[in-house]
């Protein structure tokens, strides 16, 4: 599973650069202004300030969550149920702090970047 989640940039990089070239193109042929270069420059300056942020606090939190296993109270298996019933609870939280993100003026404050090509 660590491989392939470190080879996951090999695939995943030049396949959206493929899309977004072909967007360009596109646009381009059909002679309309459907794509902009400052979203672009903004949307990678967001996505590599975020990494950064993501891998700190990644690196945070492994610590912590190994210092917290040592008082589990019990063992899950690792069968396909478990890992069903974990996609589908991480995305009940994604969706509750995505709908409250839209909600609260804080959460919309560090929100509203993703809406901002809308505008």
């Amino acid at each position: 599973m660590d491989v392939i989640y470190a080879q996951a940039p090999l695939y995943v990089i030049p396949l959206v650069l493929s899309i977004v070239l072909l967007e360009v193109w596109l646009g381009h042929k059909r002679a309309n202004q459907s794509y902009y270069w400052k979203d672009s420059a903004a949307s990678l300056t967001l996505l590599m300030v975020n990494m950064i942020f993501s891998l700190a606090l990644a690196g945070g939190s492994l610590m912590f969550y190994y210092w917290v296993y040592q008082f589990k109270l019990f063992d899950f298996n690792t069968g396909w149920l478990t890992w069903l019933l974990l996609v589908l609870a991480i995305d009940f939280c994604f969706y509750w702090f995505h709908l409250a993100s839209h909600r609260m003026r804080v959460l919309w404050s560090m929100h509203i970047n993703h809406h901002l090509a809308n505008i």
